[in-house]
């Protein structure tokens, strides 16, 4: 009897545990083809037929006036190839549903690191940020940091061998579908060494840290696996020293309004409340908290 109850609880448990996750999907979809395209898309599409056609990467710029004929780092090919092939199958609609589908997955991969009772959180947050669910290659973003959080809680205290192949290949790809963005990736391990000496200063967890840290190095050296190699870096540099970069909204941190504020001191609190716990998650949200701000 006692078992047969134990059972029926954790099946109760696990259709509410998809009845929310089911849910937190249906609002992140409608939340995404709100916003679905913005003049940037057209141009990025535009590269991806270029690109189709020509079967070159462009690199040298074409669009421009002012500047035409110089060197043009083409950092997001591989997204703008793939926004081109599914417009070229579906047109809008199906290019609207792919988006979607991008920022869908993103956000419910991570549902599983902070439990089903943060659901709500997590339809706050995409409230919060559902002007940058357009269709434009940094939607990959979440997609693939989603994943490095994943595969890195589900290693455990160490790298596991599985994850010398993943994280530096993720890298890579993420370099090809945005360019410098990739370099949060070694970021992001880099904090899962920093979490070791955290938690934990004796001789393993100053092991453990090191090869932590060593795959950060390699995950770094596999953003040169893109068509302008070592270029990438320079470029990034001049995005973030570029003089006029608060005329760019992306680049600018969000408008102080209490909707704002409110969900940064939900993740502040949340920080506090799990750093000894979880020290590793606790620094990913610190920090990219703090990048939003600056």
């Amino acid at each position: 009897m006692r078992y047969t109850r134990s059972v029926n609880r954790e099946s109760q448990a696990s259709r509410w545990n998809w009845l929310v996750a089911a849910s937190v999907a249906g609002v992140l979809a409608w939340l995404a083809t709100l916003n679905h395209t913005d003049p940037d898309t057209w141009w990025h599409l535009k590269t991806g037929e270029i690109i189709w056609k020509t079967q070159t990467i462009p690199s040298v710029d074409d669009y421009s006036y002012v500047i035409r004929g110089r060197e043009w780092i083409t950092f997001e090919w591989l997204a703008q190839l793939l926004y081109y092939g599914v417009h070229s199958a579906g047109g809008p609609m199906l290019l609207s549903a792919f988006n979607s589908l991008i920022v869908v997955v993103s956000f419910l991969a991570l549902l599983p690191l902070s439990g089903i009772a943060a659901a709500p959180v997590f339809i706050y947050g995409a409230l919060t940020s559902r002007w940058a669910f357009h269709t434009r290659p940094h939607v990959f973003d979440g997609l693939i940091l989603a994943a490095f959080l994943r595969l890195i809680d589900k290693s455990g205290e160490r790298p596991s061998r599985s994850l010398w192949i993943w994280l530096p290949a993720l890298t890579a790809l993420w370099a090809n579908l945005h360019g410098g963005a990739a370099v949060v990736g070694p970021g992001v391990v880099g904090l899962r060494a920093l979490s070791e000496l955290i938690t934990q200063r004796d001789a393993a967890a100053q092991r453990r840290a090191w090869r932590w840290l060593l795959l950060s190095f390699a995950c770094g050296a596999a953003i040169m696996v893109n068509p302008h190699g070592w270029k990438l870096f320079p470029h990034l540099l001049g995005q973030i020293s570029f003089p006029a970069r608060h005329l760019i909204s992306e680049w600018n941190p969000p408008a102080a309004d209490l909707h704002i504020m409110a969900f940064f001191a939900i993740g502040a609190a949340a920080v506090v409340a799990r750093l000894r716990k979880d020290s590793f998650l606790s620094l990913v949200v610190a920090v990219f908290g703090a990048a939003a701000l600056s």
